[in-house]
């Protein structure tokens, strides 16, 4: 049970992460061609 939990947790924060990257990268992306 612990090991599932703990990968669980391991997956919502590599998905946040990756969210978080891309919303970044997005972000770059649309202030770069604004200019």
């Amino acid at each position: 049970m612990s090991f599932f939990a703990k990968r669980k947790c391991i997956e919502d924060c590599i998905n946040s992460f990756l969210l978080m990257s891309f919303v970044i990268f997005i972000t770059n992306i649309i202030t770069n061609n604004s200019r």
